[in-house]
């Protein structure tokens, strides 16, 4: 990958100098290196999707605690904003399960599967989940109506 050659010797210094070696490298990078996709839109994806639920479900304890979440209280709690709170940590499976299957159904040469469709299906995924966590966000309890009572 990367070689080391050097580029000039002036001479060694003396054995218990503190002065640096008078030798400098010159880096070459390889072919090998700079045909190399560090990243492909399918990571970049995937780390935008688990970043969209670590906050989603830090959000939603967070409103969860801040309107006092008790569970014997007479409030009725949104279950799907309980469950992000307490099992939340499970959404990250759906990231993982996507990059795995874009990354096989890209690699068959026999299927249609392309970049496009891979770079389409991971914004629709995150546009779930961040749906779904906006939800629980913004409605951690649901309204009732309470009928009006005759004197």
């Amino acid at each position: 990958m990367f070689s080391r050659q050097p580029t000039e010797t002036l001479g060694a210094p003396p054995l218990f100098s503190k002065a640096a070696p008078a030798v400098s490298f010159s880096y070459k990078i390889s072919a090998e290196i700079q045909t190399m996709n560090h990243t492909s839109a399918i990571s970049r994806i995937a780390l935008l999707q688990c970043l969209i639920v670590v906050i989603g479900v830090l959000t939603t304890c967070g409103i969860l605690k801040l309107n006092a979440y008790d569970p014997e209280a007479a409030i009725r709690w949104n279950p799907v904003a309980v469950a992000v709170r307490n099992m939340g940590y499970l959404l990250l499976v759906v990231p993982t399960i996507w990059t795995v299957a874009c990354v096989v159904l890209e690699r068959r040469a026999s299927n249609h599967w392309n970049r496009t469709w891979s770079i389409v299906s991971g914004v629709l995924v995150i546009s779930v989940l961040a749906g779904l966590l906006w939800w629980t966000t913004s409605t951690p309890f649901f309204f009732q109506k309470v009928p009006v009572q005759a004197w």
